[in-house]
């Protein structure tokens, strides 16, 4: 039986753990409650280019389409001698045969309705059945498309935007197509992760790798959730909204004025040490001397410099713009989103008294005045957005 120093050690891995999965459990849940509605009224749209994305992503993630694509990937990786094409196509195959199995599972056991079989309540029938209009939970082709596009994103990290966009693209076709719903979609990109991530990484490591998945996929669903519920749900009374708006760009201000100040400080920093780099000889016991003085200093104002960490300024940042939306459902998903990134322990931590390497250049300043214009536009559009589709 393990004695509590080793259980303790476990805590910072479930508690980041638990906020995620918590997060994910209420997508799910408020994803249940927007499926009936957001499928009816996707039924009454006759749009071309509706048509044609959904005939796009439905052939995009077919699995004759992605087993080929696998395929070419471990030949080409074979024949050109490419270790990671080899590996991409060889666990490219393993992850879309694991997620196809997994996935055919569960949609023999729960036998959720497809959309045109629903004409009431999409209920669950949660008994094994063969039949072709009962596999609907979970989408198989967003699970396969993510455990491939998983894969995919491990070996080939620079195409990460590119690959997650056509696995998103397929995900988004299935419920544009009347083929699945909303929670059958999320549930097999969250799937098709999980699966993925084991594959490509040692099989040893797997528990690692869940955790992993659920770190990096809750923020994602989690985003597309607020986006989908603020434009589907009305704005709240005019005084929460109100308060909720200015709350949330003050928590935006703050936010930016301590990347600001983090920019300045770690500058700063990197130029006062920078001074003393010439001393030698004699001047090491001096050295010494104010290097203990200046451990103190900074350990003095270790509360200040913790509470001006840039993972501070980010976390405002994101709550701000969730208070921005004036849901409080949004804004607790990102609160717990926020959490776990908070509580995950770090490959690398930079102690307190080191030097980070930081300058104030051109490239620094354009991507702060990006990312303020970035939070303006989206604070503009999040309220333009409210309530736009009214099938609540």
């Amino acid at each position: 039986m393990r004695d509590a120093s080793q259980l303790r050690p476990l805590a910072p891995r479930l508690l980041p753990l638990a906020f995620s999965c918590a997060a994910l459990a209420i997508v799910f849940w408020c994803l249940l409650q927007l499926d009936l509605p957001l499928v009816w009224f996707i039924r009454s749209l006759h749009v071309t280019w509706l048509e044609i994305l959904g005939d796009a992503g439905n052939r995009l993630g077919s699995g004759a389409v992605l087993f080929a694509f696998s395929g070419v990937m471990l030949a080409v990786g074979l024949l050109g001698k490419w270790p990671a094409w080899r590996r991409a196509g060889l666990q490219g195959l393993i992850a879309h045969a694991a997620v196809g199995l997994i996935s055919q599972t569960i949609k023999r056991l729960v036998g959720r309705p497809r959309p045109r079989f629903t004409h009431g309540v999409s209920e669950f029938q949660f008994w094994p059945s063969l039949d072709s209009g009962l596999d609907a939970f979970p989408s198989g082709h967003a699970s396969a498309s993510f455990a491939v596009a998983a894969v995919l994103v491990k070996h080939f990290p620079r195409a990460r935007w590119i690959v997650y966009s056509a696995a998103f693209l397929v995900a988004i076709s299935r419920v544009v197509r009347g083929s699945h719903f909303p929670a059958d979609v999320a549930v097999g990109a969250a799937l098709g992760l999980l699966v993925g991530y084991v594959v490509a990484n040692p099989i040893r490591e797997w528990q690692a790798s869940i955790r992993s998945a659920l770190m990096h996929l809750t923020p994602y669903l989690v985003g597309t959730f607020a986006l989908l519920w603020i434009v589907v749900h009305p704005s709240p009374g005019q005084l929460i909204s109100t308060f909720m708006l200015s709350a949330g760009i003050s928590a935006l201000a703050l936010g930016i004025a301590i990347r600001l100040f983090n920019r300045v400080w770690t500058l700063g920093r990197h130029g006062a040490r920078g001074e003393g780099l010439g001393v030698s000889g004699e001047g090491r016991t001096e050295v010494r001397g104010l290097r203990t003085e200046a451990q103190s200093s900074v350990l003095s104002t270790r509360f200040v410099v913790q509470a001006l960490r840039l993972p501070t300024a980010n976390v405002l940042i994101a709550v701000g713009l969730a208070l921005t939306t004036g849901s409080g459902l949004v804004t607790t998903l990102v609160v717990f989103v926020c959490a776990a990134q908070w509580l995950a322990p770090r490959e690398t931590e930079v102690q307190l008294g080191e030097v980070q390497q930081a300058t104030l250049d051109y490239k620094t300043i354009f991507s702060e005045t990006a990312l303020v214009a970035g939070l303006v536009i989206a604070v503009a559009a999040i309220q333009g957005l409210k309530g736009v589709i009214p099938i609540l």
